[in-house]
């Protein structure tokens, strides 16, 4: 991820921690200030739970991205640790507003942890919700307690407006943090997407930089073999041998003989016979007009450059001059003919 995408990341990212810590600390004031039924013992707790939820909002503008992921795992610890008291309490009184908010809080958990590790919080919700209601039930089975029912007077009694008013609010409530989950889930896709494409780019880069770079290399790496062969072809002459192979030609340099055919192509954009044969026709030439060339038979002359037989010479000469041998010859002999 590059440095742009990362601090969009890291922006986007604590936009969305800061929205869903202001939207709890709201509701929880909400439920505070319109519940009266709510038991003192648990107004407490939720106190508590606004205070700690200023407390991690400050640390979200003042800490980094890297150790705020690390402590939303407390938060959300922490945070079902206040719901789960409530929520049995309101189960026991017929009320399953909370509910809601277990729905919706996985979704939350998935924006911020995609893959396993989300699944383990989903996984460890349903088990929450499940104790939830097998404690609720012995509650309401034991209601009569005296201690519960000085904790919650009128238990069983518990007004039909407050229940509807619970269960509309916190449905609506959690739509709307769906509704902000899913926004932000299609951000940070747009972010990874974004890094996903920079990182093509810059892997494509590297590979043509590389390409480039090995390219350089073998064509520099070929240039010199081939040198090597001009200088050997120039000094040693082997292509007057009739049997001059690539074999021995790799012998003698000791460069292996793909090194030597890809050279000459390379640079020459022909293949080792045609080389040879191009060093031998020039070779004739030379012996072609030399001063006492007539006294050489044209049988002579191209053995002595490294043919075999005649038809094969004719040939090759043919194809690199564009006349045949004769031909040559008289147009040799006729420039003689006129400097003399």
């Amino acid at each position: 991820m590059n440095q742009t995408n990362l601090q969009i990341y890291e922006k986007t990212f604590k936009q969305f921690i800061l929205g869903i810590l202001y939207f709890v600390a709201i509701s929880t004031v909400y439920a505070i200030c319109s519940y009266s039924p709510l038991p003192y013992p648990f107004k407490y707790i939720l106190f508590l739970e606004i205070f700690g939820h200023i407390i991690a909002i400050v640390l979200v503008y003042v800490v980094p991205v890297v150790y705020t992921k690390k402590l939303i795992t407390l938060y959300f610890l922490l945070l079902f640790v206040v719901l789960f008291p409530i929520t049995v309490l309101d189960l026991s009184a017929g009320v399953v507003a909370l509910f809601f908010w277990y729905t919706v809080l996985p979704l939350c958990i998935y924006v911020i942890y995609p893959g396993k590790k989300a699944a383990k919080w989903v996984g460890f919700v349903f088990l929450l919700v499940a104790l939830a209601i097998i404690l609720s039930q012995v509650l309401r089975r034991y209601y009569a307690s005296v201690l519960f029912r000085d904790i919650y007077p009128n238990f069983d009694i518990m007004p039909a407006h407050y229940i509807l008013k619970a269960h509309i609010i916190s449905a609506f409530s959690a739509f709307l943090l769906v509704c902000y989950s899913l926004y932000y889930m299609h951000r940070f896709h747009r972010i990874q997407i974004s890094q996903l494409m920079d990182t093509i780019g810059l892997a494509n880069d590297e590979q043509r930089k590389y390409l480039l770079e090995a390219e350089n290399e073998e064509e520099e790496k070929y240039r010199q073999i081939y040198t090597q062969i001009v200088a050997y072809f120039t000094s040693k002459q082997p292509y007057l041998q009739e049997d001059f192979s690539l074999t021995q030609m790799a012998h003698d340099l000791n460069i292996n003989p793909a090194y030597l055919s890809k050279a000459i192509n390379s640079k020459e954009n022909m293949n080792f016979n045609n080389l040879v044969n191009f060093y031998r026709i020039e070779k004739v030439k030379e012996l072609m007009q030399q001063e006492d060339s007539q006294k050489y038979t044209l049988k002579y002359i191209y053995l002595s450059s490294g043919f075999k037989n005649q038809s094969s010479f004719n040939k090759v000469f043919k194809m690199q001059e564009g006349i045949t041998p004769t031909e040559y010859l008289k147009t040799i002999c006729g420039k003689q003919q006129r400097i003399e």
